[in-house]
This record gives C-alpha cells, sequence and structure tokens, in this order.
C-alpha cells in the first residue's frame, strides 16, 4: 500500500470520527480560507506543502440540513456518511466543523483541494443538490 493511500484512509477516518462544509477557487500557497454560500474551506501549509484542512458547513437559523460533505485532492477522495445537522437558533447560523484532517503532503504547483456539501432532497428519494464547490489552488 503507497504512502498516499495509507494517508488517504488516515484522512476518511479522521473525518469520520469528529463531525461537518463551498466554491470558489483561489491560490492557496498552501495558507487558504474561503466561503462560498454554506460551505468553509481552510488549507494551511507553506510554499506546495499541505500540512492540513478543515471544512465547515454554515446552516442558517431553525434550519435542519441532512447530507454529507465530499472533499477531494490530487491523491484522496472522501464522502462522509450522511448526517443531519440541525441549528436550533432563531436568529443566528451555526457553523458545523469537522477537525482538522492532516495531510502532510507536498502538491505540484497548480494541484487543487476542494470540498462540498451534498445536502439530502427528501428522505427516502436518494437524490442531492450540491453546494459549489470550494477549493484551493496550491501555488509555490
Amino acid at each position: 500500500m503507497n504512502l498516499r493511500v495509507l494517508a488517504a484512509r488516515t484522512l476518511a477516518a479522521t473525518v469520520l470520527a469528529a463531525g461537518a462544509v463551498v466554491a470558489t477557487s483561489a491560490p492557496a500557497s498552501a495558507n487558504f480560507h474561503d466561503c462560498h454560500r454554506a460551505m468553509c474551506l481552510t488549507v494551511k501549509g507553506k510554499g506546495l506543502h499541505v500540512d492540513t484542512v478543515k471544512f465547515e458547513l454554515l446552516v442558517p437559523a431553525s434550519v435542519t440540513y441532512l447530507g454529507h460533505v465530499e472533499v477531494w485532492g490530487p491523491d484522496f477522495h472522501l464522502d462522509t456518511p450522511d448526517q443531519q445537522f440541525t441549528n436550533h437558533d432563531r436568529q443566528k447560523h451555526t457553523t458545523f466543523a469537522w477537525s482538522k484532517m492532516s495531510i502532510d503532503t507536498t502538491y505540484a504547483d497548480g494541484d487543487r483541494i476542494c470540498t462540498r456539501f451534498w445536502r439530502l432532497n427528501e428522505p427516502g428519494d436518494g437524490s442531492y443538490t450540491g453546494t459549489p464547490k470550494v477549493c484551493a489552488t496550491i501555488h509555490d
């Protein structure tokens, strides 16, 4: 098993143990934070080396989402299981954040790490609506 496959599996286990994420692309020089509607992506590192990735889902006041997060990069792809995200606050949005995922990999200039949230349209029908993806482009 190569090191990147092992890292992707470790990443999947970390995300599943933690707990929640949308669509633009901007340069990252491995330090990047951006949000688009409901999703936020934070990539930390130096130069072409990515240390960690973190994503967050913003849920409006008095709203419940059922769905999952997808996150991918040049050497990994992960879909979390469907979860329910309920904001009980009647006035403010709530942020559901997954703990930082350790990537600890050096990428090529121009590689991208992206995420999006897939909201289940109706329980039982199996169709989803995705938020626009948020991507960090790694630059030296």
